[in-house]
C-alpha cells in the first residue's frame, strides 16, 4: 500500500479532534510536567551554554571542548535526566496506544502498556545504534585510517544512509505501542516491513513535517523568549521554561498522532476507523 501523504495528515488532524482533551492530558501529565519540573529544578542542565572558546581557536578544538563539557554535565545530571526521559517516553508510548488500538483502551491501561513498552524501545534503539556503528559506522573509521579523503566521502554517502534507516524503522513505536510487541527484533522487522515501498514518501512527509513544526516552534520560543528577557529575573526563567515546555508538548503529541495515523495508513486500517478511537 502507498502512503498517501495527504490522507495521513487528514488523519493526524481527525486524531487529534476526536481526542484532543484524552491527548493533552497525558501529554501535559508525562510530557510537559517533566519538562517543566527538569527546567526548573536543574536550570544549569536544561540551558546548557558551550564554553567560550579563545580568540582564532581551531574547529576541533572548539568541538572537543564543547564535548567535554557537555559529558561533564551529563555526568553531573544524568539521573534526573534519566528520570525525565524515562516518563516523557513511558508518555509518548501511551499516547501512541491511546490513539492506536481498535479496543479504545483506557488511559491507565495506555499509561500501563507504555510503561512496560519501555525495556523493548530501549532495546531496539540499541541494537539500531550498534547495526548503524557496525554497518556505517565502521567503514569510516577504517577509512579515516587509511586517508581522510576517502573518510569524508564515506560521511557523505553516510547521510542518506542513515536517513534511509532511521525512515525504515520510523514505526517501531507504533509496532510496540499498538501492537503489543516486546521482542525488540520483531518490532523492527516489522517497521521494515511496514514501510517496505514507502521509504521515499515517508522521508518527504516526516521531513517536510519535522522543518514545518521545528520552524514554528522556534519562531514561537524567540517570540516569548525576547518577550520574557525584557522582563527578566525570576519571571525569565520560569517563563522560558514554560514556553518550552508547552512547544515539546505540541511536538510530541502532534508526532505521535501522525505516526499512529502513517501505522494504520500503512497497516491497511480504513480511513474510516481511524477518528473513532474513542466513539
Amino acid at each position: 500500500m502507498k502512503l498517501d501523504m495527504t490522507l495521513a495528515w487528514d488523519q493526524t488532524t481527525s486524531l487529534i479532534k476526536a481526542n484532543l482533551a484524552t491527548i493533552l492530558t497525558v501529554a501535559g501529565l508525562f510530557i510537559f510536567v517533566p519538562y517543566l519540573g527538569f527546567a526548573m529544578l536543574f536550570p544549569e542542565a536544561a540551558n546548557f551554554q558551550a564554553p567560550e572558546p579563545p580568540p582564532g581557536a581551531p574547529f576541533d578544538q572548539i568541538m572537543n571542548a564543547t564535548m567535554e563539557a557537555l559529558q561533564a554535565q551529563y555526568a553531573k545530571f544524568w539521573v534526573p535526566m534519566l528520570i525525565a526521559t524515562l516518563i516523557q517516553m513511558a508518555g509518548s508510548l501511551a499516547l501512541l496506544a491511546l490513539l492506536g488500538q481498535k479496543a479504545n483502551p483506557t488511559v491507565g491501561e495506555s499509561i500501563k502498556r507504555g510503561a512496560f513498552s519501555i525495556p523493548t524501545y530501549i532495546v531496539s534503539q540499541i541494537l539500531t545504534a550498534l547495526f548503524a556503528g557496525v554497518v556505517i559506522g565502521l567503514p569510516i573509521g577504517l577509512a579515516g585510517a587509511i586517508s581522510p579523503v576517502l573518510a569524508g566521502l564515506l560521511i557523505l554517502l553516510a547521510i542518506p544512509a542513515m536517513i534511509y534507516l532511521v525512515i525504515k524503522l520510523s514505526l517501531v513505536t507504533p509496532v510496540i505501542a499498538i501492537e503489543g510487541t516486546l521482542n525488540p527484533i520483531t518490532a523492527l522487522q516489522r517497521s521494515w516491513r511496514l514501510t517496505k515501498g514507502n521509504s521515499m514518501r515517508l522521508a518527504i512527509f516526516l521531513i517536510l513535517l519535522f522543518i514545518v513544526v521545528g520552524v514554528i516552534g522556534l519562531i514561537v520560543s524567540m517570540v516569548f523568549t525576547t518577550a520574557f528577557a525584557a522582563i527578566g529575573g525570576t519571571v525569565q526563567s520560569i517563563g522560558i521554561a514554560f514556553v518550552e515546555a508547552a512547544v515539546a508538548t505540541v511536538s510530541g503529541a502532534l508526532f505521535a498522532a501522525v505516526y499512529v495515523a502513517v501505522y494504520n495508513q500503512l497497516n491497511g486500517a480504513s480511513p474510516e476507523s481511524v477518528a473513532d478511537t474513542f466513539e
